[in-house]
């Protein structure tokens, strides 16, 4: 992926983990333009055919702005239905990337969140957010409604009133009432969310591969499917685990006090688990 200045998004790889920052134009926050479309399918074409990628973040280059949405003024020159819609599809397409990746989504929101860029972290798997964060579906004052799934999303995740409540008003819930009804999961002070994530990284490196993607899909199902279904679908998961060579390796590395070290991945030098009951010892923090 281009990581000369012209671009509007920028992929770095770190170890194991993967970051996608939304950066800054020489004008105004960062926004989701066509070629931040067609940057981030790029991106995801590249993290989707690369098995050892353990987790994916969304960060900013913003300043007290995330992500503000579209690019309205070219989108303004987008005037027929069918241009909007195959924008739209294209960032539905994105989005739907996130999801479809194997490894956990994070977004760490360290600005506002406006209209487009709300259902862009809504896609994420995990959000968390400085306490001064806000976050606002602003569509309704443009005359339009999320085109990029972001109804759907906000709906599965608030509930139907709630749902309808932000879109139809477009007011800004602030990080701790978005916490509280779920559309963040963690508030952190500003000056610790890369601790924060560092954290989350050094925990996802005590669970195996197999397991997070197991997991992911479980939950993602859940949503979707109908109860029994998703029942079933999550027994066939935890099937397909037992046997596996992660689960082998999960059980000597617990009665053996060390870390697990999965397939294609070197345990840290004296890593150690915390006791042989129960014990979740740590991996060194990954700095993000």
């Amino acid at each position: 992926m281009s990581k000369e200045s012209g671009s509007r998004v920028r992929l770095d790889r770190l170890g194991r983990h993967a970051r996608i920052t939304f950066r800054k134009p020489a004008e105004g926050p960062p926004v989701v333009s066509l070629q931040a479309i067609a940057e981030l399918r790029e991106a995801l074409a590249s993290l989707a055919g690369d098995p050892g990628v353990r987790s994916v973040t969304l960060r900013s280059e913003g300043d007290g702005v995330f992500l503000a949405g579209g690019d309205l003024q070219e989108f303004e020159t987008l005037d027929t239905p069918d241009k909007g819609r195959e924008m739209a599809e294209g960032m539905r397409a994105v989005l739907r990337g996130f999801e479809d990746l194997p490894c956990p989504v994070l977004a760490v929101l360290d600005g506002d969140v406006f209209g487009g860029g709300c259902e862009t972290v809504l896609a994420a798997d995990i959000r968390i957010a400085a306490p001064g964060v806000r976050l606002a579906f602003t569509q309704g004052r443009f005359g339009l409604i999320p085109g990029w799934g972001g109804a759907t999303r906000l709906t599965r995740l608030v509930g139907r009133g709630r749902a309808l409540s932000l879109l139809m008003t477009g007011r800004p819930v602030g990080a701790r009432e978005a916490q509280a009804i779920g559309l963040v999961d963690e508030v952190v002070p500003r000056q610790r969310l890369d601790d924060a994530l560092a954290d989350l990284l050094a925990n996802l490196e005590m669970v195996a591969p197999e397991a997070v993607r197991a997991a992911k899909e479980a939950v993602r199902t859940a949503v979707m499917l109908p109860f029994e279904q998703s029942l079933a679908h999550e027994l066939d998961l935890f099937t397909t685990l037992w046997a596996s060579a992660a689960h082998r390796e999960g059980l000597r590395a617990f009665f053996e006090r060390r870390a697990p070290a999965w397939a294609g991945e070197a345990a840290p030098a004296g890593a150690t688990s915390k006791g042989s009951r129960g014990g979740t010892g740590r991996r060194k923090k990954v700095q993000p």
